[in-house]
């Protein structure tokens, strides 16, 4: 988890720091949290083989579904919780790479990032989303190697995403709704 000064730090770090050469770099922005990761490219399946295979029976991923993307996302805010960056742009990973619409669209990312690896010898893997990691409020982008945050180059929108209040927020303001 980063605070606005890690955050200035992170990206003062991405502005010196060239994305590694066969390396992905992957940010993911829950809320107004930073959680980034730096990998070599032929480390991402593994990866998200772990990742799945860590998790417990009632928790297990099931790739191309919405409750698989649902999943992942409690375990990615888990993650945040923790403070495990590592383990939140695995996830985040794991989300863009099996969610309904990567299978949908004949895997489209896949061919994207071996486009900008071979290319560009390196990528960008960026997931913004509310607070609470809500599927429905993820964006995810591929860019290459040399996008860094702020820079108005590529439309990826870094605003900061806030959940909508629920009925379960609303009752925690005093106002009882059942």
């Amino acid at each position: 988890m980063m605070t606005d000064n890690a955050i200035t730090a992170a990206t003062a770090h991405f502005e010196r720091t060239p994305v590694a050469p066969g390396c992905v770099r992957i940010l993911v922005q829950l809320g107004e949290q930073w959680h980034w990761t730096e990998m070599p490219v032929g480390d991402i399946w593994p990866a998200m083989v772990a990742f799945e295979k860590a998790q417990i029976r009632s928790m297990k991923l099931r790739r191309y579904s919405d409750i698989g993307c649902a999943k992942a996302s409690v375990l990615m805010l888990a993650a945040a919780d923790r403070g495990d960056s590592h383990e939140v742009c695995v996830a985040s990973l794991w989300m863009l790479l099996r969610r309904r619409e990567e299978q949908v669209s004949g895997h489209k990312t896949k061919f994207v990032l071996a486009d900008l690896m071979s290319a560009c010898g390196g990528a960008w893997m960026i997931t913004v989303a509310d607070e609470i990691a809500e599927p429905m409020s993820m964006d995810f982008y591929v860019v290459h190697p040399d996008w860094r945050p702020g820079h108005p180059d590529l439309d990826v929108d870094l605003t900061p995403r806030i959940a909508k209040p629920t009925i379960y927020d609303l009752s925690r303001q005093g106002r009882a709704y059942h």
